[in-house]
C-alpha cells in the first residue's frame, strides 16, 4: 500500500511540478481601477448622449409626421361674409333699417310738402309716398352694393386659399 501511494504521489508531484513551472515564468497583470472606471464612464457618457440624440431625432420625426398628417386638414372658417349676412341678426338689422328709413322719409316729405303745396292733404301723401319710394330704391341699391362687394371679398379670399 505503501508503494500504491508512492505511485500516486509521483504522479500528483509530477502534475504539480509541471503547473509550477508553467506558473514561475508568468506574472500577475491586474487592470488600472482607475482606467476601467474612467473607461466606464466615457462609455456611459456615450451611451447618454446617443440616447439624447435618439430621443431629439424620434421627436423631430414625431413632429414632422405630425404637421404631415395636419397639413391638409382646412382651419375651421371664420364667418364668411355670406354667413354673416344670411344670419337672423343681419336680417333683422337690414329689414329695420329698410323700414326706419321710408318711414322717416315719408315723415319729412310729408312735413315738407306742407311749405310746398300747402294744405292739401292728398298732395301731401303723394310727395310724402314719392320721397318713401325714392328712399326704398337708394336702399335697394345699397343692400345690392353690400352684397356685390361681400361676393368679390369671397372671391379674393377664395384665389388666395386656392380653391
Amino acid at each position: 500500500m505503501a508503494r500504491g501511494s508512492g505511485e500516486g504521489g509521483d504522479g500528483h508531484a509530477a502534475s504539480v511540478g509541471g503547473l509550477l513551472g508553467l506558473l514561475q515564468g508568468g506574472g500577475l497583470v491586474f487592470p488600472d481601477a482607475r482606467g476601467a472606471a474612467s473607461a466606464a464612464m466615457k462609455h456611459g457618457e456615450e451611451k447618454r448622449a446617443y440616447q439624447e440624440r435618439r430621443d431629439r431625432l424620434l421627436l423631430l420625426r414625431e413632429q414632422k409626421e405630425y404637421q404631415r398628417m395636419i397639413d391638409n386638414i382646412q382651419r375651421a372658417p371664420r364667418e364668411t361674409v355670406r354667413d354673416i349676412q344670411a344670419s337672423f341678426k343681419f336680417q333683422v338689422g337690414m329689414g329695420a333699417n329698410m323700414v326706419v328709413a321710408v318711414f322717416t322719409t315719408f315723415i319729412i316729405s310729408y312735413w315738407a310738402s306742407k311749405f310746398i303745396v300747402g294744405d292739401n292733404k292728398s298732395h301731401r301723401l303723394v310727395i310724402g309716398l314719392v320721397g318713401a319710394m325714392f328712399i326704398m330704391l337708394v336702399e335697394l341699391l345699397v343692400f345690392v352694393t353690400r352684397s356685390l362687394k361681400a361676393d368679390e371679398v369671397l372671391e379674393d379670399a377664395r384665389r388666395v386659399r386656392g380653391v
